[in-house]
Formats: structure tokens, sequence, C-alpha cells
């Protein structure tokens, strides 16, 4: 089935076109039905759900903004490569990512759980801020009191391009005790105190 335009055309009989013109509304009425409630059925006209297939590269197929309106389109982001969600301001603004849909790190995003291996005693998760920011964060035990070294923590997923702050809050009840972070790396941390019992500390850190 093909949708036919321009029906009918000037000189045509209503015989002769109307076969095409049946496909036409024939066509209409199973486009509209994809992701939608169809003509006859109770709230007819609403979306199901939104689908959008992805542009094809940065800047090829980016809606084109006017003053007072807005683009809201899928297009893959650049780690990982794969589609998410994107608005554009008016006027052709700045493009914002929305969602960060990482199938390979799936498993700590949202939650605070056991790391994949072969990090498997440490815990924690991540999530994506509009714009293109992460934030992880943990909770574990230090390993090792040398001062100079510490207990690394590992990210649960590597940031890509800096990490701008890191937070680390202390749980274990020792007042005398020092702390503070160093060796911080883009997928790491370390650690350190000054204490001779193992330290229990949450963790943040905010990067991309």
């Amino acid at each position: 089935m093909t949708f036919t335009p321009d029906l009918p055309i000037s000189g045509d009989t209503l015989g002769s076109t109307r076969d095409r013109i049946r496909g036409n509304f024939q066509e209409t009425s199973a486009v509209f039905a994809i992701n939608h409630v169809g003509f006859n059925n109770l709230g007819k006209g609403k979306h199901i759900y939104l689908q959008m297939p992805e542009v094809t590269a940065s800047g090829a197929g980016v809606p084109v903004t006017l003053a007072n309106e807005a683009g809201f389109y899928s297009k893959n982001g650049a780690n990982p490569i794969e589609p998410n969600l994107w608005f554009r301001g008016q006027t052709n603004g700045y493009e914002y990512q929305l969602t960060n849909a990482n199938q390979a790190n799936n498993a700590t995003f949202g939650t605070n759980t056991n790391y994949p291996a072969p990090v498997v005693n440490q815990n924690g998760g991540w999530t994506f801020l509009p714009g293109g920011l992460l934030l992880q964060y943990g909770n574990m035990t230090e390993t090792a009191h040398d001062t100079n070294v510490g207990t690394p923590v590992f990210f649960p997923i590597a940031f890509t391009s800096f990490v701008s702050s890191i937070t680390v809050t202390r749980r274990s009840n020792n007042s005398g005790t020092s702390y503070s972070v160093s060796n911080q790396l883009l997928n790491k941390f370390n650690f350190v105190s000054n204490g001779n019992s193992d330290q229990t500390f949450f963790w943040m850190a905010i990067g991309k």
C-alpha cells in the first residue's frame, strides 16, 4: 500500500481515482495507528509511546528551530555512541543531551550495588545529569593505611574528560583520624587516612 499525493488530479473522474483515493485513506489510517490509539478506539489520537529515529550525524538532521520554538529528538551521544534524547533551544540554539542510555554499564546505573567483575569488593552506582555531567557515588571500607598510597576507589564507570569534584564522608566514629583524597584519575581515586583501624566511608564524584 502506498500513498499517492495530489488526488484527484484535474481532469480525472471519480471512477478512475476511486481505488487510489481509497488506498490513500487506508495508508493514512495505517500510518496514524503506529504508536497511536486508532481512529475508532477510546482515546483515539493519543500517543501510546514516542519512537524517534536517530539523527544520522552531528548537525545533520538536527531540527531547525525558529524564535519561540524548540526541538526534541534522538541522536547518538559521544560516549557511549548510542541513541539518546536531546533538546535544542529556540533560534537554532544550543543542544542539550537529556539522557545517557549506556547499555554496557546499565548494571550500576541508578543503583547501589556491587560492581561487575573485576572490581567485586566495592559498591555504588552512577547517574546522568542533563548537559552531559555524570554523578557517581558509593561506599566502602579502606584496606590500606599507608598515608602515601591509601586505598584505591574505582568509579563504576570511567569519566572520559574530567573529574570536577570528589567528596568523601567518613562513617566510622573516630574523631582523631584525618583523611583525604589523592591520586585522582578518570577511573579512580585513592582514599588516604592516618588511622590504625579500617575507615568506612561514603564518596561522591562529579565530572564528564
